[in-house]
């Protein structure tokens, strides 16, 4: 329902850290897209203002996490587009609360 759906919402961003957030909300991206062999294509692909507009906090911490990302390969971007490369991993990582 639209309660509870904004009930998770405020939890999520009153008790997750900013990486967290960001994770989550790429996450909830990737779910909104087709997952073919646990790579989902984020489309459209939100710029980083967008994204730390969604999760509140500033670009420059949404930057910072999207190239945590993209270094051990769960992101990826390239022509304009970005994917999760490795929605599972990124899902671990939103449900344990990992730093990495």
């Amino acid at each position: 329902s639209m309660v509870r759906s904004l009930s998770d919402r405020v939890v999520e961003l009153s008790t997750l850290g900013v990486a967290n957030r960001i994770r989550a909300e790429l996450l909830g991206l990737a779910r909104h897209s087709e997952v073919t062999e646990n790579t989902a294509t984020l489309i459209p692909t939100p710029t980083h203002a967008a994204l730390a507009s969604r999760v509140s906090t500033q670009r420059e911490a949404v930057t910072k996490e999207i190239g945590r990302l993209v270094r051990p390969g769960i992101l990826a971007r390239g022509q304009g587009l970005s994917w999760v490369a490795d929605v599972e991993r990124l899902e671990t990582m939103v449900e344990t609360l990992a730093d990495s």
